[in-house]
């Protein structure tokens, strides 16, 4: 996270002495969802709509190649049902709100001269800064049904960081000298094996989960910087 948060840092001020630059405001919406992966658990995840915002970064040189950086706040929801293979032996319904800081760096390459269509791909890293679920546990132990209500914070069952990699594609119109407004389609995969709790791992049906999320993303940016075009 360190030597993150520096390499940004020197982008961004790199970019401000050097280069022209855009700083970027945005919103919109996004959708997640769980992947699984195991052979002893039946796992389904319904995802609900939540939202997306941030600001991003990008230094423009001359070339066809930029670079950028994106911090990030999204929220994540959904109801996660886990069954094992073996009816009523376990099952698990407990919905989950998520609040996520993320940041991003990525390289950037852009057509266009007026109307701008631009394309993005790097690594994304994101800390689960507040958690929640609500919901119940049962589970079958000496012949007997047993019932664990899920309420509170969810911090126990969740690794707290997720490293990941995003790509993202959109087309920018500039409404003034110094102003564009654009859109942007972002997709970002989680590498990072997020479950830790007993409700993913429960004795010998392993799991693993990651996440995927969508953004349907509108926003605006603001010219700063030299003026690489200038004659």
């Amino acid at each position: 996270m360190k030597k993150l948060s520096l390499l940004v840092i020197f982008m961004l001020v790199n970019g401000w002495l050097f280069a022209q630059s855009e700083i970027g405001f945005f919103g919109g919406y996004n959708y997640s969802q769980l992947n699984f992966k195991g052979e002893k658990l039946n796992n389904n995840s319904e995802s609900h709509n939540t939202f997306i915002i941030g600001l991003d970064y990008k230094i423009k040189t001359e070339k066809l190649i930029h670079f950028g950086a994106s911090l990030n706040f999204l929220a994540k929801s959904f109801d996660l049902n886990t069954e094992a293979i073996h009816p009523g032996s376990y099952y698990n319904n407990t919905k989950y709100n998520l609040d996520i800081v993320s940041m991003d760096i990525f390289p950037e390459i852009s057509f266009g001269k007026k109307v701008k269509v631009f394309v993005n791909a790097g690594p994304s890293i994101g800390f689960i800064i507040k958690s929640k679920k609500d919901g119940v546990i049962r589970f079958n132990s000496l012949g007997a049904d047993h019932f664990e209500v899920q309420s509170g914070s969810a911090s126990s069952d969740f690794h707290g960081i997720d490293f990941g990699i995003r790509s993202a594609i959109g087309i920018s119109y500039p409404v003034s000298k110094m102003v564009s407004v654009y859109l942007e389609t972002r997709y970002t995969y989680g590498l990072t094996d997020l479950g830790q709790a007993k409700y993913f791992y429960y004795g010998d049906f392993c799991t693993a989960m990651n996440t995927k999320n969508i953004f349907a993303i509108v926003g605006i940016h603001y010219l700063i910087g030299s003026d690489i075009n200038k004659k």
